[in-house]
């Protein structure tokens, strides 16, 4: 599982430097973004109540590490978006039609 949370963050490192020329490309980019946030919340949710402990590492890890994880992850996703929104304001000042 590490390694789908190293794709995870490399998938968030090209978003974040990626420039968006359209508020529809944010508005995606951003959806996407907590999309696959609360897909992997809702699995892990689904495996705990399964088991014990959700496995998202090699060992597991308990409940209360589960969400504080998550809510780490949320935050992620809102700095994120607004890095995101940051760049397109940016790229627009740059690019403006005189």
């Amino acid at each position: 599982m590490t390694f789908f949370v190293l794709a995870a963050i490399a998938i968030y490192l090209a978003l974040i430097f990626r420039k968006y020329k359209s508020a529809r490309a944010v508005i995606i980019t951003i959806v996407l973004l907590i999309g696959m946030t609360t897909s992997l919340l809702v699995w892990g949710l689904l495996i705990s109540t399964a088991a014990e402990k959700p496995i998202f590492f090699s060992p597991g890890i308990s409940r209360t590490e589960f969400y504080f994880l998550f809510a780490a992850w949320y935050v992620l996703d809102v700095l994120c978006s607004i890095k995101i929104i940051r760049n397109h304001i940016e790229y627009k000042k740059i690019n403006i039609d005189k």
